[in-house]
C-alpha cells in the first residue's frame, strides 16, 4: 500500500502533489459541513 502511493507521488509532478491534499481537504470539508448541515436540520 505505501509502495504504491510513493511511487504514484513520484510519477507525479510537484504541482499535483500540492493539489491532491487541498482537494482532499476541500471535499473534507465539504462533506462535513453538509452532514453538520443535515444533523441540525434534523434535530
Amino acid at each position: 500500500m505505501v509502495e504504491t502511493l510513493t511511487s504514484f507521488f513520484s510519477m507525479m509532478s510537484q504541482r499535483d502533489r500540492i493539489l491532491i491534499p487541498v482537494f482532499f481537504l476541500s471535499s473534507a470539508f465539504v462533506l462535513f459541513c453538509f452532514c453538520f448541515f443535515l444533523y441540525n436540520f434534523r434535530v
